[in-house]
This record gives C-alpha cells, sequence and structure tokens, in this order.
C-alpha cells in the first residue's frame, strides 16, 4: 500500500511536470516566432518607406541598399498580385493571399520554420515591368532544440527527485500508522500491555492517536 500511495504522488507530479514542459517549449517556440516576425515587419516596413520613391535613379540606390538589408524586390502582377518572379525559399505564391498586396496590405508569418514579412510598394514605372514591386524579408528561425534537451533533462531530474520525495513521505506517514494498526491488533487479540510508540514519527496527530490507544490500552488492562 505505502509504495501505491508513493507510486501515485510521484506520477501525478510527473504528468504536471511533463505538462508544463511542454507548455514551457510551446510558450518558448511561440515567443521566437513572434520576436522574429515583429522585427522582420518593422524592418520590412523600414525598408518600404525608403524605396517609395518616384525617381528612377534613386530607386535603383535604393534598392541595391535594400538587397544588402537581405530583402527581395519581386515584381507583381499589378491587377493580381501574383509574384511575377521566383519567391525567397521556401515561400511559393500560395504562401500569401495576393489581392491584399493589390490593395497595399502587407503580410508575414512563419511559414516552415522561416519567419517572413512582405510589404507591397509601388515603384517608378521605368525601373521595373510593372509598377508593383513586393519587398520580402526572411529570416531562418533559430534551433530550439538545446533549449528542450536541457527543459527535457530538468523534468526527469525533477522525476527522480519526486519519486524519492513521495517515497521518504510515504514511509514516513506509513511507518506510525503501521506500529498503530499492529498495536491496535494485538489488543484486540487481548495483549493489553502492549503500546505505542507516542514520539518518533513527527507527526502531531499520530502522536495524539497513540496516545489515545495507549489510554485505551491501560484501562482495558486494569478493566482485566
Amino acid at each position: 500500500m505505502r509504495r501505491r500511495i508513493a507510486y501515485t504522488i510521484a506520477a501525478v507530479v510527473s504528468i504536471a511536470l511533463l505538462v508544463a514542459g511542454i507548455g514551457v517549449s510551446l510558450i518558448l517556440r511561440a515567443n521566437i516566432q513572434h520576436e522574429a516576425v515583429r522585427q522582420l515587419s518593422l524592418q520590412a516596413q523600414a525598408i518600404a518607406n525608403r524605396v517609395q520613391v518616384t525617381n528612377t535613379r534613386s530607386f535603383r540606390v535604393i534598392r541595391f541598399a535594400a538587397a544588402l538589408d537581405g530583402a527581395k524586390l519581386i515584381p507583381l502582377n499589378p491587377s493580381t498580385g501574383t509574384p511575377l518572379r521566383p519567391l525567397p525559399v521556401p515561400l511559393a505564391a500560395q504562401t500569401f493571399a495576393n489581392t491584399d498586396f493589390v490593395s497595399g496590405f502587407g503580410q508575414s508569418g512563419v511559414y516552415a520554420n522561416v519567419a517572413y514579412a512582405a510589404v507591397p510598394i509601388h515603384t517608378p514605372a521605368s525601373a521595373s515591368a510593372s509598377s508593383l514591386t513586393l519587398l520580402v524579408l526572411t529570416r531562418a528561425l533559430p534551433p530550439t532544440q538545446k533549449a528542450n534537451l536541457f527543459l527535457l533533462l530538468v523534468i526527469l531530474v525533477s522525476i527522480l527527485a519526486a519519486f524519492v520525495v513521495a517515497e521518504l513521505l510515504t514511509y514516513r506517514f506509513a511507518k506510525p500508522m503501521l506500529a498503530i494498526v499492529d498495536t491496535t491488533s494485538d489488543i484486540a487479540k487481548g495483549h493489553f500491555e502492549v503500546r505505542v510508540p507516542e514520539s518518533g514519527s513527527g507527526i502531531k496527530e499520530f502522536a495524539q492517536l497513540a496516545a489515545s490507544i495507549n489510554t485505551m490500552a491501560e484501562k482495558l488492562s486494569e478493566a482485566s
């Protein structure tokens, strides 16, 4: 019984730790994705603000600067918003809602472990075959395997500690209880001289119960 209680306590703690660990891992991943998308969106908008020019020569210079920032400028079909050139890997035309680009709305998110931000901009008609261009920034998300392994190690150590603590706690509770059971069994057999140790368990309630049983045994012994 004692081991069953110990294993039950340890199992409950283990499940709680595993659920908490999975939650922490998911939250960590979500925070990494959110921060990457946020930074890319701000960077894309800042670059787009510089690229929004009407002078063809200035546009070429700023386009080169945008490339240095890691941005890609993809011409779009001005009617449908469909990219006219391949998008940065692993993005594809199906990744976006192309009609939003025609309306002037940017998009951002995570696709295949890559964060991206895309902003439509208007370019000089002579600088491109299309007056609508898509500025795209991408960033590979950092791996979280090491963090997950460390978290898993912490959970395993915590589970082991939970088993040890549960074993010690149940032993501390079970030892005085078993002594009470043995003593009451002897009293029931007529051995009124037996007594339950009132100290040693360190648990006040068990000590009070032991004192009550000992008092009962004394009165039964006197009555006999």
